[in-house]
Parts: structure tokens; sequence; C-alpha cells
């Protein structure tokens, strides 16, 4: 009966060994993977063409010239419109310093990366006025593009926005490494 007791034990105390190593194995599975922090790494992870990261919206009136005298207006054209400024993301640039874990994101100049139309906003004065719409259209554009240009907190947003966006993007992926995005 002492042989069968001490090999029931032995058998509940193997049991017991499995159980806690295969607990210990499945809660640290990817202890100790290690992330390698490279500039194409952070690259791969904001991967977006065009970011945008400001908007503006303009309601506008703009003056279509005649055709055969640029300084007098043909008709003006009202319209609501949305400036939107960002950047190329593939044109993003990091440094890294190892020694202190930091890394910090350089960004392009921000720039206006498009311009919407609301092509149901879009009225003419006078109202019976005749133009040809893409003629319409091109002069809005390079009005709400003009505004947008002189609008400074649109480029500051964007770039504040911009930050926000990237800092989200990589903190868990620097974090895990050690390192911290600075700016």
């Amino acid at each position: 009966m002492k042989i069968g007791s001490k090999f029931l034990k032995t058998i509940i105390l193997v049991t017991i060994a499995v159980a806690v190593i295969a607990v210990v194995l499945v809660t640290f599975k990817g202890y100790g993977k290690r992330t390698i922090v490279t500039s194409s790494t952070l690259r791969e992870v904001i991967s977006i063409n065009e970011l945008s990261t400001g908007e503006f919206y303009y309601n506008g009136v703009v003056s279509i010239p005649k055709k055969d005298d640029s300084g007098k207006t043909d008709y003006s054209v009202k319209y609501n419109s949305i400036v939107k400024a960002g950047i190329d993301a593939s044109d993003i640039d990091f440094e890294i310093d190892k020694k202190n874990k930091t890394i910090k994101p350089i960004i392009p100049q921000i720039k206006i990366n498009d311009i919407t139309i609301d092509d149901d906003s879009i009225s003419t004065i006078p109202e019976n006025a005749t133009g040809k719409l893409k003629e319409a259209l091109s002069h809005c554009k390079e009005d709400a593009l003009n505004e947008a240009n002189q609008n400074t907190k649109l480029i500051e947003t964007a770039k504040s926005n911009l930050q926000d966006s990237i800092t989200a993007l990589l903190t868990p992926i620097v974090k895990e490494s050690g390192y911290k995005i600075v700016w």
C-alpha cells in the first residue's frame, strides 16, 4: 500500500508541475519578444499616403471676370467648401536616440491636400447668370485655397492633430521597447 501511495503522490506532483509549466508558458508566451525600433518600422506603422489632420470650412463668394474684360465682373458665385490640410505620411522621418531611448518624428511642412466644393451650395449672383460650371468651380477652389492659406489656425490645428495621431499610432510599439516620443 505504501508503494501505491508513493506512486500516487509522484503522479500528483508530476501533474501539478506540468500544469504550472503550462500556465507559465501560456502566460509568458510573448514575454521576451523584442521589437526593434527603426525608422522603417515606424514608417510602416503610419503608412497612410495623404494624412489630413486639419479641416477648414469656408463659405465664400468669388467674382467671375468677364471674358473680354478681366477687370469687370461677369457674375459672382456663392459656395461652401471644406479645405483639408495635412501631409504625405511617407515624408515623415525619425531621429532615433538609442542612448536616451527617444524618438523624434520629423514631419514635413503641412500643406493643403484637398479642397471640396459642395455642389448643392453653389448659387450665382445674379441668379440668372450663365457660366460654365467647370470654370466657376475652378475659381471657387482657387478662392478657398487663398482663404485657407491665410488662415494660420488651420495649419496650427493640423500640426497639433498630426502630432497627436503619430503619438497615438506609435506609442504601443515604442513603449514596448522602452522608448518615448519627443517633439
